[in-house]
């Protein structure tokens, strides 16, 4: 039983530098990614639980439900 994960990101777009260029220590300058992030999530495991209608949503051939979500502008 797998809780569920990421399987792909597709970034779209590569915002820099954000923060008006600030740089944080030796890590340097951020970055904003915008784009898409896709996953499974296994509606029988009990930390999904509180998804609500999880258990009625599509499964693929694993048994597990695919989801997406997307970030940016």
């Amino acid at each position: 039983m797998s809780v569920g994960g990421v399987r792909r990101i597709e970034v779209t777009e590569r915002e820099s530098p954000v923060f008006g260029g600030t740089e944080f220590g030796t890590v340097g300058p951020y970055e904003r990614l915008h784009g898409t992030v896709f996953g499974e999530l296994d509606p029988m495991h009990p930390l999904n639980a509180g998804i609500v209608n999880l258990d009625r949503a599509a499964r693929n051939a694993q048994a597990m439900s695919s989801i997406g979500a997307t970030s940016g502008s």
